[in-house]
């Protein structure tokens, strides 16, 4: 297992926990779809139900931004992006080609995964367990 593979196992980790996190407080919205928005210091959901009160106008527009339908979806892209390395990085896909024929045992393609992926890393960084020597550096 390489350092990078520990990475992305960690990040899975990262993954699972925010999309849990997010659907706790998504199930607070009774229909699941609403956006959140602010209104008069407080949160509420897109049929009104409050979600917090008594916000400074930073922390309302941090938190709208950042409602669970939004944290679920980047859940969904960040678990896309470590799907397709771990495709192109897996050694059974060697003689297989990808959908513009590119040999999936292409080199370059495995190392611009991999810097994918350390790049994804550095969102995750303040988190405890991150470890610096997963950290993408540019060349």
């Amino acid at each position: 297992m390489t350092d990078v593979d520990d990475l992305v196992t960690w990040l899975r980790e990262q993954i699972t926990e925010d999309r849990q996190v997010a659907h706790a407080a998504h199930s607070r919205v009774e229909h699941g779809t609403e956006r959140w928005y602010g209104k008069d210091a407080r949160i509420v959901d897109g049929v009104g139900h409050l979600i917090v009160t008594h916000s400074w106008v930073n922390e309302i527009a941090h938190i709208v931004r950042h409602d669970p339908r939004t944290v679920l979806a980047q859940c969904d892209a960040h678990e896309a992006i470590l799907d397709l390395f771990e495709y192109v990085c897996d050694s059974s896909n060697d003689q297989r080609s990808d959908e513009q024929g590119v040999l999936m045992s292409n080199p370059v393609a495995r190392r611009r995964m991999r810097d994918v992926v350390r790049r994804l890393g550095l969102a995750y960084r303040h988190r405890p367990g991150y470890r610096d020597e997963w950290r993408w550096k540019s060349a």
